[in-house]
């Protein structure tokens, strides 16, 4: 189960990704249909950094991963709610990690 969470933070991670290549026009991306402008761009980035610090603490078994983790799906659920109509997907996995960030603070905090 670890591995399947961990493949999923990736791919999310990865989508974001191609939102910040998107926002710069770094390369064509047909099937990513967003209009993102540069500055909205750098904040895809942003995500994409957070949930891949997220991955790596998790793999790590870092105590404090879940902060990265809850930062990271806050602007994530942010850039999706900017633009539902394409992103709204993006709210499962979303979910999953937040329930897994409760769980891994109530286990931290108690």
């Amino acid at each position: 189960m670890r591995t399947v969470f961990l493949i999923l933070i990736g791919l999310h991670a990865l989508i974001h990704l191609l939102g910040f290549i998107k926002g710069f026009n770094l390369t064509e991306i047909k099937d990513f249909p967003l209009q993102i402008s540069k500055s909205m761009g750098l904040i895809w980035l942003g995500a994409f950094f957070l949930l891949t610090a997220t991955l790596v603490f998790y793999f790590l078994k870092h105590p404090f991963w879940w902060l990265f983790g809850f930062a990271g799906l806050v602007l994530s659920q942010a850039l999706i709610f900017s633009q539902w109509s394409e992103a709204k997907f993006g709210t499962i996995p979303n979910l999953i990690l937040l329930l897994v960030v409760i769980v891994a603070f109530f286990q931290f905090r108690f």
